[in-house]
């Protein structure tokens, strides 16, 4: 499981475990964890956010499709039919990079 899939899974935890009503149990919590079960479950939302945010950073920042930036370098290393995709995706990006790159310049230039 790489980074992105434990984020997302975390994140996915997270996202339901912030819709767990604890008042209930608010009664049998001794006084002084109080404040750090509120504290905590105040600030989930914003852990949910940074989480989403990490992810969808990892998500920009990926250069192929995330389909192949799954597959683990082993079964790259064993299947030459996936290692040459894998190839062609990163030339076909590398011209993707070239063509927006040289329209843009030219955008730019007129």
């Amino acid at each position: 499981m790489d980074q992105r899939q434990r984020h997302r899974v975390l994140l996915t935890f997270l996202q339901q475990f912030n819709g767990i009503d604890l008042t209930p149990i608010y009664p049998f919590v001794p006084d002084k964890y109080e404040g750090l079960i509120t504290v905590t479950m105040n600030s989930l939302p914003m852990v949910i956010s940074l989480l989403g945010w990490m992810v969808e950073r990892l998500r920009n920042k990926t250069t192929m499709p995330l389909e192949l930036v799954a597959v683990p370098d082993k079964v790259v290393a064993n299947n030459p039919v996936v290692a040459e995709t894998i190839a062609a995706a990163d030339a076909a990006k590398a011209q993707a990079v070239i063509v927006a790159t040289v329209a843009t310049a030219e955008a730019k230039a007129s």
